[in-house]
């Protein structure tokens, strides 16, 4: 799973599981809260890299069936601590999660501009980590371990790999 600013998804999935049994029919909205992250050197790059939310103007919708989808400004700033390289990204896109179902598995799909980044193997069998920014549609599930589902990450669009533009 790893979207940068699905630093939130942890309370965005709890937020829709806890809501979906007894929330109204009106949709929940309030802001995404979202903070830094530090990737260890070896989980998606090469090097050490540290992300900083510059601008989070996101907004969480909760609707009655438990699902949730995240939209808004989103600008963050990404940081090879080995060298002190540092870029600036604006991933404007949206997010929307599924309820999660019976076994706890929760559908992802990100559509638009968004920053992702992805452990060893989650893209595959023996494959390494990745930081990405994908344009266009994105999908994947995650279970109730919040880990990725094998095979099950899918994207169709434009890929900037990150690792390589903060070397």
């Amino acid at each position: 799973m790893r979207r940068f600013h699905l630093v939130f998804c942890v309370a965005l999935l709890a937020a829709a599981t806890a809501t979906s049994a007894g929330i109204a029919a009106k949709p929940m909205r309030s802001p995404v809260l979202s903070g830094p992250i530090d990737l260890p050197a070896g989980l998606v790059c090469s090097f050490a890299v540290h992300g900083e939310v510059v601008v989070n103007r996101q907004i969480l919708t909760v609707f009655s069936d438990g699902s949730s989808r995240a939209t808004g400004e989103f600008v963050a700033a990404l940081t090879n601590v080995t060298t002190g390289k540092t870029i600036k990204l604006n991933a404007p896109g949206s997010v929307s999660l599924s309820a999660p179902d019976a076994n706890g598995v929760v559908s992802f799909k990100g559509t638009g501009q968004n920053i992702y980044f992805f452990g060893p193997g989650e893209l595959g069998a023996n494959a390494p980590g990745g930081l990405f920014l994908l344009d266009g549609l994105t999908t994947y599930q995650f279970d109730a371990n919040f880990s990725t589902v094998p095979g099950s990450v899918q994207h169709h669009g434009g890929v900037v790999d990150l690792c390589a533009a903060l070397s």
